[in-house]
């Protein structure tokens, strides 16, 4: 009951007040008469007098609470702070979460109807933010079937836990309230459209290392990058919901003309599962001065202010061909690492001989097509990958491309030129790695799709007595090879799309046998190929198959009819593909 009194005291209009020891439900003396009850000590511990004073009980101006329900011994701060179950670590957590939603403080307020008058509902507004509040007042369960009229395509998100709760539709919506219990949601459009720049806040400082200073850093870490992460295509934490976001670490540069950037680490903490590390350098862009940039990159534009009285944006520095520039000299320089500094840049003596002495006439130019990392194009030589999520430890994929250059010589992989690096007493992050470019013709994987679609065009545009009739030839784990297939079914497949698939095989034998040979570095040791090994391998795998089948069962209905009768054969196979998957460790 007290915590359901609680939420309603931070939700109402209002500015709540807690009157010392409310905080812990101290309970009051109501013997003593007039207000006197609820002056008595503050109950810090379990000591003397509560440990709010070391005096003589007698002398004190107002008795302790001695009745058992709420005694100082029982009662008190100490053995609250201990238990994060207890009243004062709920009314902590409730603080928190009001101070971090303006709509509770700023908003307006609307009743709505819920047709069940022991459940309280109404929402508080404020901008763009709908808190809405659901409330039992009754001390038993009680169902609710709310008016939500005007958020159809809404999706309710629990403040406190951040769990997703089905998206409202024109229907009433139903809930199950527990007794004495309150509900807060964050009403959510569920809409893909991203913000134009012109459409993000404006925010005024006096110089631009305030942007990570006082009020602005505050909201810039609470409000603003939690709004922007989700909508840049290279963050991977979209489907989790964050905690909070704190600095990690940061470092002041100096670009070409000399404008100043920061390049920043940013800790993210998630409701659920381990933080992770996002490198974003931040710079700011004056309204005319690099217009291009903006108008072309407009995901890069984290939000809009004014720094000592001029307009313009706080962008993501990644899409600005200064700092391109300024990570090529770096890279094709001489100096590693800036006395003092903690980014530190090594290229190798192939990457300064290719890059020439004029490495500021090298243009650069970013790919768009990107997912978790940002990659820059140099002069149609050079790829720079700059990789997005970070953490302090060797990358696999440097180790690995420095490996095959530098020690294996492997040719068939685009060679090795240098590194960026985040140099800390925390220990050393890998930020990009530099390599010879390679033209992308696209990946095998859309190839085969591509070969596969002109594969049953092929099929489709045979009549039914010129369509051959073959039995399945093969298995996943022992397949056959081309030449066993009949010759109408080699000139339908085209023996190209084969030969490609052989070639890609032949590489990744070749590469491996490479790594096999080198047994000094123990990083790339072969790790024995044991039974224990293969049963894990095998668990994996037939976890993956369940959690397949498991959504497939559930989304069955969702399917239309032609669909449906391929996945009820899809749902027959089951037991012969897990017993297909044994051969894993049958061997």
């Amino acid at each position: 009951k007290i915590e359901l009194i609680n939420s309603l005291l931070f939700s109402l209009p209002g500015t709540p007040v807690i009157y010392y020891g409310d905080e812990i439900g101290m309970g009051d003396n109501f013997y003593l008469g007039d207000r006197d009850g609820v002056r008595t000590p503050m109950q810090w511990s379990g000591n003397r007098n509560g440990g709010f004073s070391d005096a003589n009980p007698h002398k004190l101006y107002l008795p302790v609470i001695l009745s058992p329900e709420y005694h100082y011994e029982i009662v008190n701060v100490e053995m609250q702070s201990a238990n994060t179950s207890s009243l004062l670590w709920y009314m902590k957590r409730i603080i928190d979460l009001r101070k971090k939603h303006k709509a509770f403080s700023r908003g307006d307020f609307k009743f709505l109807n819920a047709d069940n008058s022991k459940v309280l509902v109404f929402t508080r507004t404020y901008e763009e933010e709908t808190i809405l509040v659901v409330v039992n007042l009754s001390r038993y369960a009680q169902p609710a079937e709310l008016d939500l009229r005007g958020f159809e395509g809404y999706q309710p998100v629990e403040l406190q836990s951040r769990n997703k709760f089905p998206i409202i539709k024109d229907s009433r919506y139903f809930l199950s309230l527990g007794s004495y219990s309150f509900q807060w949601f964050s009403l959510q459009k569920i809409s893909g459209e991203v913000k134009a720049a012109t459409d993000k806040p404006q925010y005024e400082m006096s110089e631009f290392a305030e942007v990570l200073k006082g009020n602005f850093k505050d909201e810039l870490l609470s409000t603003v990058l939690p709004e922007w992460l989700r909508n840049v295509r290279w963050f991977g934490g979209k489907g989790k919901d964050i905690h909070h976001i704190e600095l990690e670490d940061q470092q002041e540069i100096s670009l070409a003309d000399g404008q100043t950037a920061l390049w920043t680490l940013f800790k993210i903490h998630y409701y659920y599962g381990f933080p992770e590390i996002y490198q974003l350098p931040l710079v700011f862009i004056a309204t005319g001065v690099n217009d291009e940039m903006v108008r072309n990159h407009p995901q890069s534009v984290i939000t809009q202010v004014t720094i000592g009285g001029v307009s313009g944006y706080l962008c993501d520095a990644l899409y600005d061909n200064r700092l391109h520039h300024y990570m090529m000299h770096k890279l094709a320089g001489d100096k590693t690492q800036t006395y003092g500094s903690r980014l530190a840049f090594s290229g190798t003596q192939d990457l300064k001989t290719l890059a020439g002495h004029n490495v500021a006439a090298i243009s650069s130019r970013i790919l768009n097509a990107e997912q978790s990392n940002t990659s820059i194009i140099f002069d149609d030589k050079f790829y720079l990958k700059i990789y997005r999520k970070v953490d302090y430890d060797i990358n696999p994929d440097q180790e690995m491309i420095r490996m095959l250059t530098e020690q294996l010589s492997f040719k068939h992989a685009p060679a090795f030129l240098g590194t960026a690096d985040w140099v800390s007493a925390k220990g050393n992050i890998t930020l990009a790695m530099i390599q010879r470019l390679v033209a992308n013709h696209g990946d095998a994987w859309q190839y085969m799709l591509d070969k596969l679609g002109v594969y049953n065009d092929r099929i489709l545009s045979l009549t039914a007595d010129e369509r051959p009739s073959l039995e399945l030839m093969g298995s996943m784990t022992d397949p056959c090879r081309i030449e066993d297939l009949p010759e109408q079914i080699r000139h339908l497949l085209d023996p190209a799309v084969a030969e490609q698939a052989r070639l890609i095989g032949i590489r990744t034998a070749e590469m491996h046998l490479l790594l096999a040979k080198d047994t000094n570095t123990p990083a790339f040791t072969p790790e024995p190929y044991s039974l224990h090994y293969q049963r894990s391998i095998y668990s994996s795998l037939s976890t993956l198959i369940r959690e397949a089948y498991q959504n497939l069962e559930k989304n069955m209905d969702k399917l239309g009819p032609k669909t449906t009768e391929a996945a009820h054969s899809v749902l027959q196979s089951r037991q012969s593909i897990m017993e297909s998957m044994k051969s894993i460790y049958s061997r």
